[in-house]
């Protein structure tokens, strides 16, 4: 993993993900701890251990820029609709909520199917959770 301030995806993905609900909070903890684990000391950035520290859902989903000093992102969620391909994942996890995704479950089933490449980035930022399998 390669999170810098400059360079996040990966922690740009998993907040995303958390926003959206295709995550819980101690499924992100998990996460943040897994890098802290399996990334080298001299590669992690510190507020990764900020992140995996980080007691409540609110201090991670409305405090981040606070808790680490700048918004995190990532460019494959940028434009053509993957960030909709999220609401897949909640989908497929058993979370949608159609009021917060602002699409109804099969809408947002047909949005992950045609980005792939979004389940495909959940199994590599999340290994320790089950795959999500996306119906062709």
């Amino acid at each position: 993993m390669s999170a810098t301030r400059s360079d996040n995806p990966d922690l740009g993905f998993a907040w995303a993900c958390l926003l959206a609900g295709a995550i819980t909070f101690d499924e992100f903890r998990t996460w943040a701890e897994h890098v802290v684990t399996v990334t080298p000391a001299d590669d992690l950035p510190p507020y990764m251990i900020d992140v995996m520290m980080a007691e409540d859902r609110l201090s991670v989903t409305t405090g981040l820029r606070n808790l680490i000093g700048f918004w995190p992102s990532d460019p494959l969620l940028e434009g053509d609709g993957r960030s909709a391909a999220l609401s897949g994942l909640t989908a497929l996890r058993g979370t949608h909520r159609p009021d917060d995704a602002g699409m109804s479950a099969q809408q947002s089933l047909a949005a992950l199917t045609r980005h792939p490449e979004i389940a495909a980035r959940f199994a590599a930022v999340f290994p320790f959770l089950p795959n999500p399998q996306v119906a062709a």
